[in-house]
């Protein structure tokens, strides 16, 4: 099982090990002159073991009463009395640095799910425009309804050999369907449905292979700007990926304020 202390060089892991040595181990200056050629490197070492030593320091002078384990056992004993707060200020303090010094080991060590990744403008921004582009000019639709799951069967029947499953999301704000279609769309087809709101602005979603475009399988959702016709309030498009990673999302809406009804579905 991976771990955050896995990701770290070895150098890093190095000063970690020898920082929770005392502070007068020969083992601290050998690998402080080993590093008299890399001034950052050193300096750097430094600060953690300083950081340490000072940890322990607050640690050591922070007197623990002789009793203290017995008045714990006193306090938990009598439910009425919170345990924590009824201890000295002088106690208190040594039981939160105890627990400062476990979050911060566990911080270092406990396994941390991967966060998604962020998608720089250069990933995004090919796949934006290509999608304003296609809306701007649409491909002919394949089925003209605004029942789902007839443009949806619609759809799987029409397209083969797609590297993902179709579907047709339900939107949460009140959009219409119009119909859907396909079109080309990098290096694979996309599927694409057109709705329209309540003022006539019409938006388009589409299903397409994010591999076609370094998008990853997983990313945080991203919004982009982009300029529309002379007269035309810019577009806004907004990326997602499916829950499963085996598709991207994307939707052009004719209004930069437009509500977005697809991407909050997830």
């Amino acid at each position: 099982m991976s771990t955050e202390r896995d990701n770290l060089s070895p150098d890093e892991a190095r000063r970690l090990e020898l920082a929770a040595l005392p502070r007068t181990d020969p083992r601290r200056q050998e690998h402080l002159l080993s590093l008299a050629g890399d001034p950052q490197a050193r300096a750097a070492c430094e600060k953690v073991f300083a950081e340490a030593d000072l940890l322990r320091a607050h640690l050591a002078a922070t007197p623990v009463p002789g009793d203290l384990e017995s008045r714990l056992m006193a306090i938990a004993a009598t439910p009425r009395r919170p345990a924590f707060f009824a201890l000295p200020s002088a106690s208190r303090l040594a039981v939160a640095l105890v627990l400062l010094c476990a979050a911060v080991v566990l911080r270092l060590l406990w396994p941390h799910p991967e966060l998604p990744a962020q998608l720089t403008d250069a990933v995004a921004r090919p796949a934006a425009l290509l999608a304003c582009t296609i809306h701007q000019a649409p491909p002919p639709l394949k089925i003209t309804s605004s029942n789902i799951h007839d443009v949806e069967s619609a759809l799987k029947t029409d397209s083969t050999n797609m590297p993902f499953p179709i579907s047709v999301l339900t939107p949460r704000e009140k959009v219409t369907l119009v119909g859907g279609g396909l079109c080309n769309f990098g290096s694979h087809q996309a599927v694409f449905t057109r709705w329209q709101n309540a003022t006539g602005l019409v938006c388009t979603l589409y299903q397409f292979d994010g591999k076609d475009f370094h998008i990853p399988p997983t990313f945080v959702r991203t919004q982009l700007n982009l300029p529309a016709p002379p007269g035309h309030d810019p577009y806004r498009v907004v990326l997602w990926p499916s829950p499963d990673g085996v598709c991207t999302w994307a939707v052009v809406l004719e209004n930069s304020k437009s509500p977005d009804a697809f991407s909050a579905v997830y």
